[in-house]
């Protein structure tokens, strides 16, 4: 299967370090710049690939996770991540 490109995702690997680094340096400080980065892409017209799951002949209904009693949509920065 060949490799789906959008232009949209351009520009969300910065998106993808700064997680990597959140990650290995879980902080406060790294937190902020994370989401920094996600309002940055937001302003400059980016997008995000949503999950969804299809059943047969059925509609569709965007996957979820559910954390500390709250939903939260899933969300991938490129169709590799997801």
């Amino acid at each position: 299967m060949g490799e789906i490109k959008d232009e949209n995702l351009s520009g969300n690997e910065i998106i993808e370090e700064n997680l990597v680094e959140l990650k290995r340096n879980p902080s406060d400080e790294m937190l902020a710049v994370t989401l920094t980065s996600f309002r940055k892409r937001m302003n400059e017209g980016g997008h995000m690939v949503v999950a969804v799951e299809v059943a047969m002949g059925e509609s569709y209904q965007v996957r979820t996770i559910t954390l500390d009693g709250q939903k939260w949509m899933v969300a991938f920065t490129s169709f590799d991540e997801e």
